[in-house]
C-alpha cells in the first residue's frame, strides 16, 4: 500500500472514479491504490488481491516507476555486471535497466542488485 500512496501523493491525490479492483485493501489506502492501478501502475499479486501490507521488491518498485514513466524503451544492455543478475524476473528485465539507466535505482553494491530486496532496506 506505501508504493501505491508514494505515487498517489506525488500526483497530489486526484480523483479516484473507480471501485478498488483488490478484495484485501482496506480504506486508508483505497484511494491509493484504486488510483495506481486505474493508471495502470500496479496489477496486485493475483487472485484480485493486491496485499497491501506486503513489500515491494526492487523488481517489482523497478516495474511500477517504469510505467508511471510511461513504459519507455529501453536500449538494449545487459545486466551482467551483476552477479545475481539470473534472479532479476523476465517480466522485469527491461523496468530494471531503465531504473539503472535512468538513476532510479542503483545496484545494492557494484556486483550486487539484489531485485528481490526491499527498496527500502537500511543499511547499518
Amino acid at each position: 500500500g506505501m508504493a501505491a500512496q508514494l505515487l498517489y501523493g506525488a500526483a497530489g491525490q486526484p480523483a479516484v472514479h473507480g471501485a478498488c479492483p483488490f478484495s484485501d485493501v482496506p480504506g486508508n489506502v483505497t484511494d491509493a491504490v484504486t488510483w495506481a492501478a486505474e493508471q495502470g501502475y500496479v496489477s496486485g499479486v493475483g487472485g484480485g488481491r493486491y496485499e497491501p501490507g506486503r513489500f515491494v521488491t526492487r523488481q517489482e518498485f523497478s516495474v511500477i516507476l517504469w510505467r508511471q514513466a510511461g513504459s519507455p524503451s529501453v536500449p538494449v544492455q545487459d545486466l551482467d555486471i551483476f552477479q545475481d543478475s539470473g534472479a532479476v524476473a523476465e517480466w522485469a528485465r527491461t523496468a530494471v535497466l531503465w531504473s539503472l539507466q535512468s538513476g532510479a535505482m542503483n545496484g545494492r553494491s557494484a556486483d550486487q542488485l539484489a531485485p528481490e530486496g526491499t527498496p527500502w532496506q537500511r543499511r547499518w
